[in-house]
């Protein structure tokens, strides 16, 4: 289900950390280590969960490659209890990252939770693969191509199901006589190894040890015969650790979720929302604010009847790509109508879940209000176009030159020069230095240098 916090934590499409501040005597924050992350950050850097679990800023350079400005921020989150938000471009990947910072208020005192959205619209996926080298096994056991046990290999013989001359020779069938489920699960583990060629596995409980063991399959060909290796290593007590941090995951997967700076709400193939999942909304408290509805007028209200109809058509197509399997996620900014009639702009991000619930839940939405932004860019468009206008009714030719090229000349200069615009802008038909005699090059040059430095008026 969705609320198993742990897998959901994994399928969103954002990197997810959670530190904790470190205090010195005095109980001056000094640091922030990690205390759990999910496995995009974990690609991100390119560790594993375990490696990186405890670390600190000032250890982990790839990500925090100015740990004191880092250790600034996220000590403002925890002392003011508000969250922050900024952009930051990592240059080893070539990206650039929206990061967000936010205590969990009532939850934990001196955690901060840490989201990275790569909003360069490129996801990385990056396949696991174990050698047997690196097998953590308590049994090896020897598999030929007719599931029969050839070899078994342990150091502790009273953790083999039985003992080893009654299972060397036999088959998977005749071993499990009276668990043939198990023995069924086995030879499909098995052929899948086969059929992949990369290291399967199962989880399982054992009935006569009462532990939960987990079985790795590797499937070679000796002398045109197949050949299986199989480990099998005792995980009762990570099951049982599991088991008893569900309870604490899914608390800080309901913090999150409910108190994101972001709009998130979850889905399944239809265009509306399912009313609650586990007792868990499926749209939060931001997603709710920004479209202006409450979660039971959501709840009967789909999403297209709200997206403005200028933007629908392509949030349709789009939706329905993914549906169809053709795309993974997809962005788009686009418009929401509130009930008021006012519009607010966003961010949307859409993709789907890895591994769809058994209630037909498939995808989530990442929606980020940018209604500011927007309107600075429209005051901004009506500004240049309003200093266009004043500069081509200028006598006279103006232009703005980068690197002695024009990327803005004035209408002027057709009749100055008798070149439209279009001819001069990147030097496309004329430069500038044309338009000058040869014995002038060298003396404007070093006067606009000065001009720029002294900051004064060149004429």
């Amino acid at each position: 289900m969705i609320l198993n916090a742990y897998s959901t934590l994994k399928a969103l499409p954002m990197a997810y950390a959670l530190l904790e501040a470190v205090r010195d005597q005095r109980e001056r924050i000094v640091n922030f280590k990690l205390i759990d992350l999910n496995s995009t950050l974990e690609g991100f850097l390119g560790q594993t969960y375990d490696s990186l679990m405890g670390r600190t800023v000032q250890e982990i350079e790839s990500l925090f490659g100015e740990p004191e400005i880092w250790v600034g921020r996220m000590s403002r989150v925890v002392c003011n209890g508000c969250s922050a938000e900024f952009e930051a471009y990592v240059s080893p990947q070539e990206k650039r990252y929206r990061i967000y910072l936010y205590p969990l208020s009532g939850y934990a005192e001196d955690r901060v939770v840490f989201i990275l959205i790569d909003i360069t619209s490129v996801t990385r996926k990056m396949e696991e693969l174990f050698a047997l080298g690196l097998m953590l096994h308590d049994l090896i056991l020897e598999v030929d191509e007719d599931f029969r046990f050839m070899g078994v290999y342990t150091s502790e013989k009273g953790k083999l199901y039985l003992p080893e001359e009654e299972m060397v020779g036999k088959t998977i069938y005749q071993v499990f006589a009276h668990d043939q489920p198990r023995a069924e699960a086995f030879a499909d583990l098995f052929e899948k190894a086969r059929q992949s060629g990369k290291r399967e596995i199962l989880e399982y409980k054992s009935s006569r040890f009462d532990r939960w063991l987990l079985a790795g399959v590797i499937h070679t060909r000796t002398h045109e015969k197949d050949h299986y290796i199989v480990s099998v290593s005792d995980i009762t007590e990570t099951k049982t650790l599991e088991e008893e941090w569900v309870d604490e995951r899914e608390a800080l997967f309901r913090a999150i979720f409910e108190q994101s700076p972001i709009g998130v709400t979850i889905g399944g193939d239809e265009y509306g929302f399912y009313p609650h999942i586990d007792g868990l909304p499926a749209a939060n408290a931001m997603y709710q604010k920004i479209v202006g509805r409450s979660l039971e007028e959501l709840e009967k209200t789909p999403w297209t009847e709200y997206t403005h109809p200028e933007d629908l058509e392509e949030d349709v197509r789009l939706f329905r790509q993914l549906q169809a399997g053709e795309i993974d996620s997809y962005h788009q900014e686009k418009r929401y109508l509130r009930p008021d009639g006012s519009e607010v702009w966003v961010h949307l991000t859409v993709s789907r879940l890895k591994t769809p619930t058994p209630s037909g839940i498939n995808h989530i939405c990442l929606v980020e209000d940018i209604t500011q932004r927007k309107r600075l860019e429209e005051n901004l468009q009506e500004s240049e176009r309003s200093k266009a206008v004043l500069l081509d009714n200028l006598p006279g030719m103006a232009y703005r030159l980068v690197d002695w090229k024009l990327v803005y000349v004035s209408g002027g200069c057709l009749e100055l020069t008798g070149y439209c615009p279009e001819d001069f802008i990147d030097n496309k038909h004329i430069s500038i230095h044309e338009l000058i005699l040869p014995k002038y090059h060298e003396t404007l040059r070093q006067e606009v240098r000065l001009g720029l430095a002294l900051r004064r008026k060149i004429s």
